[in-house]
């Protein structure tokens, strides 16, 4: 009975732990909102759920994808590349695939 009790607990544990790993990322902002065409405005992205090694894509087409800094799991960094000028969206990648796009 009590190696039923530990295996169902351990498990229990498992289940969590791995549900809370991989949480919904998402990205509320990004500051500044602006720069320039061209390029070199380092920014901040807020967000949840952001991790080490976060990539950031700057537009639709064409896409210009920068690597970031990673400050906590509600912020990164990176620089903007240089683009065209208009207004973009700003795309989040972890290195699990999933992503967030903040719409602008």
């Amino acid at each position: 009975m009590f190696r039923r009790c530990l295996l169902l607990i351990c498990l229990v544990y498992l289940l969590f732990h791995v549900a809370c790993a991989y949480g919904a990322i998402s990205v509320t902002s990004v500051d500044p909102p602006s720069g320039t065409t061209s390029g070199g405005t380092t920014v901040t992205i807020n967000g949840n759920d952001l991790a080490n090694g976060a990539t950031v894509t700057f537009g639709v087409a064409p896409t210009y994808t920068v690597g970031s800094t990673f400050v906590s799991s509600s912020k990164i960094t990176c620089v903007t590349p240089a683009h065209s000028a208009g207004i973009v969206d700003v795309l989040v990648t972890n290195p699990d695939n999933t992503s967030s796009t903040l719409t602008n």
